[in-house]
């Protein structure tokens, strides 16, 4: 028999909730919100928005996003296969979220993302004179078949 009652209690690890919507004509925004009972979580994890006036070639992102580093980062919680993410995108790719400009698009087989990011987190104000350069390109030279690679460069807390 539990000892307590806590030993008999249900509760979520977390929950989200996001918005999602467009402007007249070519603008669209995003805010995604996470709430934990029994983690330290932050609350705001991606408000964004984005302008895609110049089609599928090129989209303009201002806000706080995923860093585009790699193609399992970029991935939403449902897209993923596991319970969490890879030790190595969790380390490597840190931080995940942060403050900045992202292009992204498409064109005829290449698919890509670049982006110049605080390098302070999620949530942080600026707090250096550095800054992250993110990106990642994929090509799919068949149907099925993607081919790609990311790349970080940047200091932090320097």
């Amino acid at each position: 028999m539990p000892d307590t009652v806590s030993d008999t209690t249900v509760q979520f690890k977390r929950s989200c909730i996001g918005f999602l919507g467009s402007i007249p004509y070519d603008i669209s925004y995003y805010v995604y919100l996470e709430f934990s009972p029994t983690i330290q979580c932050r609350l705001l994890l991606d408000a964004f928005i984005t302008y895609k006036g110049l089609g599928e070639y090129a989209y303009v992102s201002v806000g706080q996003f995923k860093s585009p580093f790699s193609l399992e980062q970029s991935l939403p919680c449902f897209g993923l296969y596991t319970v969490e993410r890879s030790h190595i995108v969790n380390t490597v790719g840190a931080p995940i979220r942060d403050m900045g400009l992202m292009v992204s698009g498409k064109y005829e087989m290449l698919d890509y993302k670049v982006a110049i990011m605080n390098g302070s987190d999620a949530n942080l104000n600026d707090n250096n004179n550095n800054k992250s350069y993110v990106g990642r390109a994929a090509v799919e030279p068949v149907t099925g078949l993607k081919l790609g690679g990311s790349f970080k460069y940047g200091k932090i807390n320097e």
